[in-house]
């Protein structure tokens, strides 16, 4: 039997969840090959509508802390790969991050228009005590291709913050 185990970084602090309990016990089952993925905060955290703008600034509680937001479709490549080729993966425990560590501040300021800029408020933890990802090579290591940078990510997804009215 094959599984991947998706894990994030943090659980809203209403669940009680002991992700690194979770693992353990996936490990210690000797009848499944497994794989953990554990990925960054997702880059579309940016492209829906988590965190409404106030005064016209994102107004997340993250301090100057930064974060190697990666692209869900990295994820995706890295979670397909351990799947489709178990044994090169058996064990493995992956922490796909984007290629470059950014301040919410870098993201709004540089590549999401602020009135469109959205994060999930519980997610802000990791960011704010200075604990982000720092950016690895895993999904470059997994899927032979280089991670989604922001910028391009952004650029991709700029229909997201296109406002109906300046259409």
């Amino acid at each position: 039997m094959r599984h991947t185990q998706p894990t994030g970084l943090l659980v809203p602090h209403r669940i009680a969840v002991d992700i690194k309990a979770v693992e353990a016990d996936l490990a210690a089952r000797a009848s499944i090959t497994h794989s953990i993925v554990r990925p960054a905060w997702v880059m579309q955290n940016f492209t829906d509508a988590h965190l409404p703008v106030v005064n016209g600034a994102v107004t997340v509680p993250t301090g100057s802390g930064t974060e190697a937001f990666v692209d869900a479709a990295d994820i995706a490549a890295v979670a397909a790969e351990t799947l489709l080729a178990p044994e090169r993966h058996a064990g493995a425990r992956y922490a796909p991050t984007g290629p470059q560590a950014l301040t919410v501040g870098d993201v709004a300021a540089g590549v999401v228009p602020a009135d469109y800029a959205v994060m999930l408020r519980w997610l802000t933890g990791t960011i704010i005590t200075g604990n982000g990802s720092t950016p690895n090579d895993d999904v470059e290591k997994v899927t032979g291709q280089k991670p989604t940078a922001f910028g391009e990510f952004a650029r991709r997804n700029a229909h997201a913050w296109t406002s109906p009215a300046a259409v």
